[in-house]
């Protein structure tokens, strides 16, 4: 059976709100993880409870599993879209170009990003790089996918996984490459929609599971630091189970994705809504030419380091930056990329369908002409 049903997926016009509600909680993570990596950088790095707290709730990997999970789970039984391609990097041009607009207004440091800024189909986000380049090669993958049987399938995945997720953890090394983290994730995503019905069903045992993932996590955490304190060769390791590619965060991934997949949350036109923001407020924040400036300038982060209030901040912080980033991209999307797309899509993806039937042509007549 490779098709799951009873999956929390609308069928009709009104799309479900779990995997909305999902985005916006993966969001949540990466943004506070962002408040630990940005707020406390160059910070002293002592084994104490205020570094082991900081590091422990680097969760923004977790989120990215959980993003990425629910692009491979849609995307595997999807033909490609020019109109949502062009959607996304028109997004990622406007913001680089906007921000570096408003960091050369605001006397920023901006020569090292001034062209990238401005190049179209590049951003100076990693994942958002990642995932344009997973959107283009979706295509690809699908086709790989959908040739492969069920046992083949799982056991690719289970034998890439050993060697990329597993013996990391073993010889105490990341691989760095966090593009093919995400590219596995899509694959996992996909195979969960095809063949995902024998995945645990149990709330409360996908619960301990990722209670026991994530608690692991905490502990490697604290016992990198404790080696670290005792032996030069393990300074630095504490946030080593924390990897895109650690089988830990991954684990912790995949199960707020099972959750949310099994969750009955009814259609919510807010949830929806803010869900289509989300991107946007990653693309905002966390642009190098203005994450620096926001997180000490604006919310002063560093002032609460070591406070009984760093943790509470954290999700203070995080309100801000959903609230303000969100109504930006919402403006954007309202008034910039909506009006234009309405008016000159049909004409883009016509173009784009005469072209593919053109270039099928051809290809029909070479193989023809070759016979």
């Amino acid at each position: 059976m490779r098709k799951n049903k009873g999956d929390g997926v609308s069928t009709g016009a009104e799309r479900a709100s779990n995997f909305e509600l999902l985005r916006i909680v993966s969001m949540i993570l990466v943004v506070v993880s962002h408040y630990f990596v940005h707020g406390f950088s160059n910070m002293t790095n002592d084994f104490t409870f205020c570094n082991v707290t900081i590091n422990a709730l680097k969760v923004g990997e977790i989120g990215v599993v959980s993003f990425v999970l629910i692009s491979g789970y849609f995307m595997v039984d999807k033909k490609f879209d020019v109109l949502k391609l062009l959607r996304y990097s028109s997004q990622l041009w406007f913001y680089g170009v906007a921000i570096l607009a408003f960091a050369v207004v605001m006397g920023f440091e901006y020569q090292k990003y001034f062209v990238k800024s401005l190049i179209p189909f590049y951003s100076l986000n990693w994942f958002a790089k990642a995932y344009l380049l997973l959107y283009l090669l979706a295509p690809l993958f699908n086709k790989i996918i959908h040739k492969l049987t069920q046992k083949r399938f799982w056991y690719g995945l289970l034998v890439f996984g050993f060697f990329w997720t597993i013996l990391p953890i073993i010889d105490l090394y990341e691989h760095g490459n966090m593009r093919i983290s995400v590219f596995y994730v899509y694959f996992l995503g996909a195979y969960i929609r095809l063949y995902g019905d024998s995945f645990c069903k149990s709330l409360k045992k996908l619960m301990a599971i990722g209670f026991f993932s994530y608690g692991t996590i905490v502990l490697s955490v604290v016992l990198f630091y404790h080696l670290g304190s005792q032996y030069p060769m393990f300074v630095g390791r504490e946030n080593s189970l924390l990897a895109l590619n650690s089988i830990f965060v991954i684990i912790c991934g995949g199960v707020n994705f099972l959750v949310f997949r099994q969750s009955k949350i009814a259609y919510s036109g807010m949830v929806n809504m803010i869900a289509k923001t989300v991107f946007g407020i990653y693309l905002i924040h966390d642009n190098p030419l203005i994450n620096g400036w926001l997180w000490h300038d604006v919310l002063h982060v560093r002032e609460f380091y070591d406070s009984t209030w760093m943790v509470p901040y954290s999700f203070v912080c995080t309100a801000i930056i959903f609230i303000g980033c969100g109504l930006i991209e919402y403006m954007r999307k309202k008034y910039v990329e909506d009006p234009i797309f309405n008016r000159y899509g049909n004409y883009i993806v016509i173009a784009y369908s005469s072209l593919h039937l053109k270039e099928n042509s051809l290809t029909k007549k070479s193989r023809y002409n070759k016979g």
